[in-house]
């Protein structure tokens, strides 16, 4: 990017040495590698949903250098979740889209983790209760379509929501419609009914959604 301002050369300051410039502190062993990553996935001809996926899995390693037990428990249940199975020699085979991932799949359904995480965090609710509506949703596939046109791993409709470009973003989005129909409709249950139909009330859906959210806990 050019800011207007041109780097300090010999030549611009004749008889005296160049002002030093600045430094970068950011820029390092341990960062280097993963701009030089995102600069790559920019340059190839990958779809931008690719792009989205890298640069969100790279936001990971920056950002999430912590031990942080929820975000490990949520990331090995889905993990489970993912897998169709374990070969003799131990390697897990993932459902096809989580196969085809960006830096693995592993690497995907920890930052769906941490994402989820944090957004749970903000707004009171159960990361595993995020985790079991996203899976009913979408089974976790960022690209999947719903029939009316509802998008992404929560299956808003951007008719109605306004999507944003990552993880967080849409895990948020969620959340916030999640807390407004559990404060409509009374129950946990009656509005997770509403999430799904639009109308409160004790459904098949709601059932399945915390089934699936004990099914996720260790």
């Amino acid at each position: 990017m050019r800011t207007g301002i041109e780097p300090a050369t010999a030549e611009a300051y004749p008889g005296a040495p160049p002002p030093e410039l600045p430094s970068a502190p950011w820029l390092n062993q341990a960062t280097t590698p993963v701009i030089l990553s995102l600069l790559l996935a920019l340059a190839s001809p990958a779809r931008a949903q690719d792009v989205y996926s890298v640069s969100n899995s790279i936001n990971d390693r920056i950002h999430d250098t912590g031990q942080d037990s929820a975000i490990t428990e949520l990331a090995a249940a889905l993990n489970e979740r993912m897998t169709v199975h374990t070969t003799p020699s131990g390697r897990r085979v993932y459902v096809r889209h989580c196969r085809t991932a960006d830096n693995g799949c592993q690497v995907r359904l920890r930052m769906y983790a941490r994402a989820m995480v944090g957004v749970a965090r903000e707004s009171g609710l159960d990361p595993f209760l995020l985790a079991a509506v996203a899976v009913r949703e979408s089974g976790l596939n960022p690209r999947a379509v719903g029939p009316a046109g509802e998008r992404g791993l929560f299956q808003a409709h951007p008719r109605w929501h306004r999507l944003g470009d990552t993880v967080a973003e849409q895990a948020r989005v969620a959340a916030n419609h999640i807390v407004s129909a559990i404060e409509r409709c009374g129950s946990l249950e009656a509005g997770l009914g509403a999430y799904n139909s639009g109308r409160c009330g004790v459904t098949r859906y709601s059932r399945g959604v915390l089934r699936t959210m004990r099914e996720l806990r260790p």
